[in-house]
């Protein structure tokens, strides 16, 4: 009988990883250069809406979604792929740069990026 409550879980790379790191990583794969800005939380929740609002008036997608708001204002934020590795013998096929690079693959290739 296999524990459906693994749905909870997040999968991923056993590493831990930075804000920094994460967008070094996601900015090479997407052929991008990136600048580290500190700002105040409160700009982010200000921001957030008028970029969704772009994407609507552009038709681009929204990539900057409340939850993903929430999400990157934590200071400590880590996914634990324990229970994934317990109940289904979970091991990361590869690390956060060669997922990153397949996920930029798939973006460019269905239009998402250019």
């Amino acid at each position: 009988h296999l524990d459906l409550s693994i749905a909870e879980s997040a999968v991923g790379d056993t590493a831990n990883y930075d804000w920094e790191e994460v967008a070094d990583t996601i900015a090479q794969a997407v052929h991008r250069k990136v600048i580290h800005l500190r700002i105040p939380p409160w700009t982010a929740h200000v921001i957030g809406p008028c970029l969704s609002l772009l994407g609507l008036v552009t038709g681009k997608p929204d990539l900057v979604i409340k939850s993903n708001i929430r999400n990157f204002l934590q200071t400590n934020w880590t996914m634990d792929v324990g229970k994934a590795t317990r109940v289904l013998g979970y091991h990361p096929a590869y690390p956060l740069q060669r997922g990153v690079e397949e996920t930029a693959a798939w973006y460019f290739e269905n239009h998402w990026i250019r």
